[in-house]
């Protein structure tokens, strides 16, 4: 790939247009060959597994590999065999998990958060990434830092773009249950 990278930012009239010249190339050619992907990273996939169980885990993975490498049939059952043990010492460690959200005297709070996370239903409706893009940029940015996110929240309740109509609406609304 042949750039004109040189002439194309040294020939810009000023050094604003130089740098934006720079800019675009450069992530241009940094999107062809290394575009950006979106991970999300967890912490504890099953918060309920254990210690103990996550060491059987790991002893399961180990001797899957040495099975794989040796292929011998002996290490082949054993394998299946912590297979199995993995699977119940899982299935004991959320029974456990579960019933300790239910234990006696405890607040309704608790109650529900424990049945929601039972059946799924606990969503964090709260975002951890966006993706901005500022006026006169040409590619967005990714934003995880949340103060850079409350910024950009916080410009957008206050664009001096919403119509006037709009915001004296909400002013009057404002004052009137000021004085009720």
């Amino acid at each position: 790939m042949n750039s004109d990278i040189n002439t194309i930012v040294t020939g810009a009239r000023t050094i604003d247009t130089a740098a934006e010249a720079f800019e675009n190339i450069f992530k241009s050619t940094l999107n062809a060959h290394a575009p950006m992907k979106v991970f999300h990273m967890r912490k504890n996939y099953s918060p309920f597994v254990s210690v103990e169980t996550k060491e059987l885990i790991l002893n399961r993975k180990a001797l899957q590999e040495e099975a794989a490498k040796t292929k011998c049939k002996i290490l082949i059952k054993e394998f299946n065999s912590h297979c199995k043990e993995v699977k119940k010492a899982v299935a004991k460690d959320e029974e456990e998990f579960f019933k300790k959200g239910f234990d006696d005297g405890m607040d309704s709070a608790k109650a529900w958060r424990t049945a929601n996370e039972l059946l799924g239903t606990v969503k964090n409706l709260s975002p951890t990434a966006i993706v901005h893009q500022e006026d006169g940029e040409d590619s967005p940015d990714l934003i995880t830092n949340p103060l850079k996110m409350a910024t950009i929240f916080q410009k957008q309740d206050h664009n001096p773009e919403t119509e006037d109509s709009d915001r004296s609406h909400h002013r009057t609304n404002h004052k009137t249950k000021k004085m009720a």
